[in-house]
């Protein structure tokens, strides 16, 4: 029994050293994120805050694109206006800003799959079973914060083992459930920047539409 009890004590600070180290991780990406891109964004938020600015004269005024505050739902307006503005942004970079986003979708898309299909297997616990919650925290403060930050430790002590079964159902609508991003991916890329389909397909991939679907 003290073998067991010992090689108990081993794994969860094992646990504990992983979970610390992502966190670790996380906390220095939030940092990076925030000294790169936080001069960019700041005049933008400014902007999409300031309450002297509705919805039909921003463009105008602010010199801004427009966006569509109902995909922010209420309580994401922020959110959708500072990412119609950051799209816009990657999509007059060419190619630089393809191929960035390009990178953002190509690792979101299996870690997606691979969040909604752990949230179904038996045995697992905690947040890690609750992708959606975690997918409005990507989209909030970014994939590369959050995943190591908070979605990594929160599998480690979760419970869920390699071997244990998800549904087939699961498995299907996870992967069928990743089509949207691909299509508005597309749609803003390729749809003209100056059309009410490119403003809401903005909206949409950076806001909390896409998640929620």
């Amino acid at each position: 029994m003290s073998m067991s009890n010992g090689a108990l004590s081993k794994i969860q600070t094992r646990q504990v050293c992983y979970a610390v180290a992502s966190f670790c991780l996380g906390a220095w990406a939030f940092y990076k994120v925030n000294t790169i891109s936080g001069p960019f964004f700041e005049p933008i938020i400014a902007a999409c805050q300031n309450p002297d600015f509705s919805v039909d004269d921003f463009a105008q005024k602010t010199g801004y694109h427009s966006y569509e505050p109902k995909l922010g739902l209420g309580a994401f307006n922020l959110l959708v206006c500072l990412i119609t503005q950051f799209l816009l942004e990657l999509r007059e970079t060419h190619p630089a800003g393809i191929l960035t986003w390009g990178g953002v979708i190509v690792v979101s898309l299996p870690l997606a799959l691979f969040n909604s299909i752990c949230a179904g297997r038996r045995g697992g616990k905690g947040p890690v079973r609750y992708p959606t919650a975690f997918g409005l925290l990507f989209q909030l403060f970014g994939i590369s914060v959050m995943y190591p930050m908070l979605y990594n430790p929160s599998y480690i002590f979760s419970g869920v083992r390699f071997g244990v079964p998800a549904t087939n159902f699961r498995i299907i609508a996870a992967t069928i459930l990743s089509l949207p991003g691909i299509i508005l991916t597309f749609l803003v890329f390729y749809a003209p920047t100056e059309s009410y389909l490119w403003t809401c397909a903005a909206g949409m991939l950076g806001g909390p539409i896409l998640v929620m679907t």
